[in-house]
């Protein structure tokens, strides 16, 4: 039900606050909850029943398994080079000191909520694309990097979506459609390490595609959601970063300062 995006908005803040603080204290790569948010927040607003729900989780546990296990694939030409995965050990202190308590907990849960909350005020359809901007702007290891990551998120989806405007006419199905994505995620993966705002070239478009696969929708006012959205996201996102600064407390500041 249309309400059920207000719900979606808070616990998808306080999920990101979480996600941000165990992405640190793993050190996850690419940092941030980014793909915790988006995979919360979308499959929250997907309409499900008790009988499909399982369902999901099970072709997404199922994917992920055969994942893992094409990524094993060279270990058959030389089995003596695997081993055991090792997770590393977490540093939830660390995490938390002497600024997690801003980074993970204020600067999260005010930016989302923000987003959130004024994308789902406007009725926009898809007021994750807010929260995960502004996840994008929160994500990195120094402000420089955060402030520029959220320019190239922009950019690089308006450019996405002119990609996005000539894939998504030809309405692919079946097995033109799997093909189509493939080759997209492929360029995906290519470029994301390297350059975001390059890869948002081939994210926009896969992102949008997948969802019209499962909930087809008028392509010119999807575009212009799709930049609204992230721009808004982008734009609030920005503002807490440089509005909460990295320590509340003046006596800590000037006690790690100096």
């Amino acid at each position: 039900m249309p309400d059920s995006r207000w719900v979606v908005v808070p616990v998808g803040a306080l999920l990101a606050a979480g996600g941000s603080l165990t992405s640190d204290a793993y050190g996850w790569h690419p940092p941030g909850p980014l793909f915790l948010v988006f995979g919360f927040a979308v499959s929250a607003v997907v309409p499900a029943t008790a009988a499909t729900v399982p369902v999901a989780a099970a072709i997404a546990a199922a994917s992920a398994l055969f994942s893992m296990l094409v990524a094993q694939v060279g270990v058959l030409r030389e089995p003596a080079s695997w081993s055991p995965p090792m997770l590393p050990a977490p540093r939830f202190r660390d995490a938390l000191a002497p600024r997690g308590a801003v980074t993970h907990l204020v600067r999260h849960v005010l930016a989302l909520t923000v987003a959130g909350g004024i994308a789902t005020a406007l009725d926009w359809q898809h007021p994750y694309w807010a929260m995960v901007a502004a996840v994008v702007v929160l994500s990195g290891p120094d402000l420089l990097s955060r402030l520029t990551r959220g320019v190239q998120r922009v950019v690089g989806t308006l450019l996405g979506l002119g990609v996005a405007a000539l894939v998504l006419p030809w309405h692919p199905q079946g097995v033109a459609a799997v093909l189509v994505i493939v080759v997209l995620q492929v360029l995906t993966e290519l470029f994301v390490g390297r350059n975001y705002a390059v890869a948002l070239l081939f994210i926009t478009p896969l992102a949008l595609l997948m969802g019209q696969l499962a909930h087809d929708a008028p392509i010119g006012p999807l575009l212009r959601d799709r930049l609204l959205e992230t721009v808004l996201g982008a734009v609030v996102g920005a503002v807490v970063l440089l509005a909460v600064p990295d320590r509340l407390d003046p006596e800590l500041n000037a006690e790690l300062d100096a």
